[in-house]
């Protein structure tokens, strides 16, 4: 049972992982070229040969990084399920561009129902 319980666990981990790293990708367009997710939720970053604690990145590309952990979580767990997706102030520490980019691939997620809110025009 408890191996059945890591493996399920390790799977789950592969596939957030390749998640938030295509989402991240996306949304810095490239300039990162690695993310680290550990079982804590915890995330990394590598960029190079150099790893960096999410924590130290810029406001704006910490939240890039929540939002795409966000979206993969969403995505594994709700998938084959419609529901609504509500994002409040998601978006309050980007730029224009990041605000661009990210409303570009949640669009491409095709969710069901989604709704913004948000301080930003």
């Amino acid at each position: 049972m408890n191996e059945a319980l890591r493996e399920v666990r390790g799977n789950f981990g592969n596939i957030l992982n390749s998640n938030v790293i295509s989402y991240f990708k996306e949304l810095t367009a490239e300039n990162y070229d690695d993310v680290m997710v550990s079982d804590s939720y915890e995330m990394k970053v590598r960029k190079g040969t150099e790893v960096l604690p999410g924590g130290i990145l810029s406001n704006g590309a910490n939240d890039q990084l929540y939002l795409s952990l966000r979206l993969a979580f969403i995505y594994m767990i709700y998938k084959d399920i419609e529901f609504p997706v509500i994002l409040d102030d998601a978006f309050i520490q980007y730029d224009d561009n990041r605000t661009e980019k990210a409303i570009d691939l949640i669009v491409r997620c095709k969710f069901k129902q989604l709704i913004i809110f948000t301080c930003q025009r």
